[in-house]
């Protein structure tokens, strides 16, 4: 006697006369009551059941109906289960919503201020026991990259006339020439220093005769000149007659890294319009008192 076709899975019709699987029909109504009672466990075993219900359906001889039970219990668990998890995730947003606002936690970083320059600690009265430290014998000059770095010693002479041969071998070259101003133990000027191999700094010194000089040591005849010495690591960008024609310091940019540092003074060498946190008044008239 051949055998009926056997049961395909995906067969919503049920075979005529077929009696309903008694575990299909318990998982529907327990995928169903557990919306009123036990949310949530009740659907997991709408689940559990429903999937041992379809095996049971498709194992049976004779052939059982109630596939279609099963899997609606199934689906009445997953929502459940799906309503427990948007719940309980919109419990943990609200929670940790209200203790962002209380201050328990906070992922906002607080705002950061502008770093205050360098400013020159008074120099000791000379003493024979502290006797004041002097400028090297030698100037020295190194090209850094594309920056020609000039550090000017005793045999450089006065100041001025320093500064004011600098700034015709700059222009001889089609360069610029800025005084990098400096003093003992600033870490800053370290820090500008240590940048200038950057390729940022590169670029925005290209061809700059960059001329280092103590503040501590050349304080007067930098005065003289018209450029500050009060904050360092200072940049004053000279004009014939070795005048600054434009200054700024170290304070116009956070710390001293080369990510900071380059947009200031390629804005500064190009004579940009970039906002400055310490905008420079130009020279002092003779006759001008400072506040």
């Amino acid at each position: 006697m051949d055998r009926a076709r056997p049961y395909s899975f995906e067969q919503m019709a049920p075979y005529p006369g077929a009696r309903t699987n008694s575990t299909a029909l318990a998982a529907f109504w327990i995928g169903l009551l557990s919306f009123f009672c036990l949310f949530g466990t009740g659907g997991v075993v709408a689940i559990v059941l429903g999937a041992l219900a379809l095996g049971e359906i498709r194992r049976s001889e004779p052939r059982q109906d109630g596939a279609g039970l099963a899997k609606a219990a199934i689906g009445l668990g997953v929502v459940q289960l799906a309503l427990l998890v948007v719940f309980f995730g919109g419990m943990v947003a609200m929670m940790y919503g209200s203790a962002s606002k209380s201050g328990w936690t906070s992922s906002r970083a607080p705002p950061s201020l502008p770093a205050p320059p360098y400013v020159i600690p008074p120099a000791p009265a000379p003493s024979a026991a502290s006797p004041r430290a002097t400028l090297a014998t030698r100037s020295h000059e190194q090209a850094v990259g594309r920056i020609t770095l000039v550090d000017l010693g005793t045999d450089a002479g006065p100041l001025a006339r320093a500064l004011t041969r600098e700034f015709d071998k700059a222009r001889a070259s089609n360069g610029q020439a800025i005084v990098f101003v400096v003093g003992p133990d600033c870490s800053p000027c370290n820090g500008v220093g240590l940048a200038l191999r950057d390729a940022r700094l590169q670029k925005a010194l290209a061809g700059v005769r960059l001329v280092r000089v103590d503040a501590t040591e050349r304080a007067e005849e930098l005065e003289l000149l018209g450029i500050p010495t009060d904050s360092i690591p200072g940049f004053a960008l000279l004009a014939a007659g070795a005048r600054p024609e434009d200054y700024l310091h170290g304070g116009e940019w956070d710390a001293d890294i080369p990510d900071n540092i380059a947009p200031v003074l390629i804005d500064f060498v190009a004579r940009g319009h970039r906002a400055r946190r310490y905008p420079w008044q130009g020279l002092r008239r003779p006759d001008e008192t400072a506040l």
